[in-house]
């Protein structure tokens, strides 16, 4: 690609914030003049039954102690977007829209079997008014055809617009084979009105926003809401030992719970939107934010490791024609930010500073939990967790607890997959889910988390650990540090590698058992 490609390249993504040139889709500007939509052919949803389905849901959800947080329905189809006649010819080239509607729906997105665009053509899906714009997403950056999804435009009615140029009349490829409506209201405009008509499709209206603590204001660019069809859960970046010398070494590896993605691993990872940022900018306004200050990437992840005995998935994330190298000067670019870990799972110092969660309940913006309660690996009383896990892989923290020692509400719905930081700020573990499954703001919550200590040996394979990915040198790195993307960063401390020791206990001591073995915590 030229140098004058790559300039139309990045003018083409429209975006409001100009550091965010390279994005695949992004929401733009409304437009000033609405396109002509006459004579647009129409697929209508017209068997969408928003009603039924959101009963059927909840009675389901209620049955389980990790469910899903599901927002939607997900349709079969078969479109593909080059078959169809109605193209009309413009300057330089031809376009061609299409009109999805369902009635009733509260949103709607698209999942792509194949999908390519040849050099300057584009894609851009917007609302009948125009008022809600996502893209245009630019050829040029897609290698082959591949799998794709696109993120979620309100209303039940969207038209998707593909522009191809002349010279390159039939070269792209856009095939639906997916649609999700929406029957819950899921941006955060909507979801204030929920909560004040006394409503429980929204988070808690005790969560709290993430921008109440600014001291973790660097954690929360780690933090993702990622949507696969009809499913929300949350996830986040997470650095690699390769990183301590070689900013190079930075792999847009995610971490997640595998209960999110377990009933097609390979297929949900390459086809999850992931939506960085998604927060509100007030401690106390849930309004939805400006879409400018956003990042999403809709390219996909592959699987790397699954532990299914601490329900870890590690994805790494697809970056296309950019490759690493540019896909992190891209995430730097826009305050992206790789979460640091620790191998430790005791001798958390919960009285000094408290463990955190940073998460998406039910969707919502990222919200936080604090606890300086203790971090207990023993099943607390009354608590029940889902076969087949074992407890001991678990690490159980409670929030909500009405008392001065937590701030901020539980875990919900969507918020499985979102990581435990320590003291440090690093992540210790990753959600899995909770108890009660729907909880209030008056009663505790038990929230359990894999263990990443357990999940790092995991297996014993590198398709089933995350060592392999997370310490490729074989550094044995016991701690790493949080940092910016494109960036080096530091082994954290106490930073000394486990070793067998005899188990002992007594005053000022404890014993810390981690993944490789026993070692002594003082305290």
């Amino acid at each position: 690609m030229n140098k004058k490609q790559f300039f139309l390249l990045i003018l083409f993504f429209l975006t409001f914030n100009v550091n965010a040139q390279y994005h695949i889709h992004y929401f733009g500007k409304p437009m000033r003049k609405a396109p002509d939509k006459t004579d647009v052919p129409t697929f209508n949803m017209a068997f969408f039954d928003a009603k039924n389905i959101l009963a059927s849901e909840e009675a389901n959800n209620r049955q389980k102690s990790k469910p899903t947080y599901q927002f939607g329905k997900t349709f079969d189809v078969s479109i593909d977007l080059l078959k169809q006649p109605q193209w009309k010819q413009e300057a330089k080239g031809r376009v061609f829209r299409y009109r999805i509607k369902a009635e009733g729906a509260k949103s709607i997105s698209f999942a792509y079997k194949k999908f390519f665009l040849a050099e300057n053509a584009w894609l851009k899906i917007y609302t009948p008014d125009s008022s809600m714009v996502m893209g245009p997403i630019a050829g040029g950056i897609f290698k082959t055809p591949d799998s794709f999804a696109t993120d979620l435009l309100i209303g039940d009615e969207s038209i998707i617009e593909l522009f191809e140029p002349e010279g390159a009349i039939g070269t792209s490829v856009v095939q639906i084979e997916k649609v999700t409506l929406g029957y819950r209201d899921y941006f955060a405009a909507e979801q204030e009105a929920a909560i004040s008509n006394g409503r429980t499709e929204t988070a808690l209206a005790c969560q709290r926003n993430v921008i109440c603590e600014s001291n973790y204001t660097n954690e929360s660019n780690a933090v993702a809401l990622c949507f696969f069809g009809e499913d929300g859960y949350t996830g986040q970046l997470i650095n690699n030992s390769g990183v301590i010398s070689n900013a190079n070494s930075q792999r847009p590896y995610f971490i997640t719970a595998f209960h999110s993605i377990e009933l097609a691993p390979a297929l949900i990872a390459s086809s999850t939107v992931f939506r960085f940022k998604y927060r509100s900018s007030q401690c106390n306004n849930n309004i939805i934010p400006p879409q400018s200050s956003w990042f999403v990437w809709s390219m996909g992840a592959d699987v790397r490791a699954i532990h299914e005995a601490t329900d870890v998935a590690l994805l790494e994330l697809r970056t296309g024609s950019l490759g690493v190298f540019g896909f992190n000067q891209m995430l730097a670019n826009n305050g992206i930010w790789y979460l640091g870990w620790s191998r430790y799972n005791c001798g958390l110092n919960t009285s000094a500073a408290p463990v955190a969660c940073l998460h998406h309940p039910r969707g919502d913006l990222m919200k936080i939990s604090l606890s300086r309660l203790p971090v207990t690996t023993n099943l607390p009383p009354t608590f029940q967790i889902d076969p087949p896990y074992n407890p001991v892989n678990f690490n159980f923290v409670t929030f909500n607890s009405g008392s001065p020692q937590t701030i901020g509400a539980g875990t919900q719905p969507g918020s499985s997959g979102s990581g435990l930081l320590d003291q440090n700020k690093r992540l210790i573990g990753v959600l899995t889910g909770g108890a009660p499954v729907n909880p209030s703001c008056n009663n505790p919550d038990y929230s359990y988390y894999g263990r990443f200590d357990l999940a790092w040996e995991g297996g014993g394979t590198p398709n089933t650990r995350l060592k392999d990915w997370l310490d490729p040198g074989n550094l044995n790195v016991m701690t790493l540090n949080s940092s910016p993307a494109n960036s080096t960063t530091t082994a954290g401390s106490p930073n000394f590698p486990v070793t067998n020791l005899i188990s002992v206990s007594g005053a000022g001591m404890s014993v810390c058992q981690s993944g490789l073995g026993l070692g002594v915590i003082y305290v």
